[in-house]
């Protein structure tokens, strides 16, 4: 099952008085020993050190194509302090603030059927020296290679549709996951607004 960090993580403040993670980034040295007794080097050791990393991806809608992960070079490096933040008046909800190291680098995102030929700027972040973790979100509109979105996405009512892919790095190398969604909203009056969401795969690799 894909570690989902970001779902945990991933926070910021909300518009209301629902809770959410409170971040505090502090620069570090690559070799220095966090708290959580991982550092910058360790992801390092287990995303770019190791890479390229060659998978299958394989395609919600049929089909496969060989994904090349390639990160690098360095970037900064970080302590990212995360703790909950609840409303006097909020409901009675929740939430799990977890500390973690990130490292900034690049992802190119390469399928050899030319459906993906992506190079992004990503924060790979990690909670201990065992696995690391990186999201990276985009819209398919503006992007180098030719991938067209799952048919029932493609609706051009839709105001905006949404790619997000999820990479894990351990010692067995990378798996993943390409998820989407197209939102889209009518208003009858300021207050008055309806909004219909479609969620739809993209690929997976182990």
């Amino acid at each position: 099952m894909l570690w989902s960090l970001y779902a945990l993580v991933g926070c910021s403040p909300s518009d209301g008085a629902e809770p959410y993670c409170e971040l505090t980034r502090t620069e570090i040295p690559l070799d220095d020993d966090s708290e959580l007794g991982v550092s910058a080097q360790d992801i390092v050791d287990l995303v770019i050190t190791p890479g390229p990393f060659e998978e299958t991806l394989i395609k919600a809608l049929g089909g496969d194509a060989l994904l090349t992960l390639t990160l690098g070079p360095l970037g900064s490096a970080r302590f990212v302090e995360s703790t909950a933040v609840y409303a006097q008046d909020g409901p009675d909800v929740e939430v799990e603030c977890l500390d973690r190291v990130e490292l900034e680098t690049t992802l190119v995102f390469l399928t050899d059927d030319g459906e993906f030929a992506e190079t992004w700027d990503v924060a790979v972040s990690a909670m201990d020296a065992g696995s690391a973790a990186l999201e990276r979100s985009f819209d398919p509109r503006f992007m180098d290679g030719d991938y067209h979105v799952a048919e029932d996405a493609r609706d051009p009512n839709f105001d905006e549709v949404t790619v997000r892919v999820d990479a894990i790095f351990d010692a067995d190398g990378s798996s993943g996951e390409m998820t989407g969604q197209a939102r889209a909203q009518e208003c009858q009056g300021r207050d008055d607004c309806s909004y219909a969401v479609t969620n739809f795969d993209v690929g997976t690799w182990d």
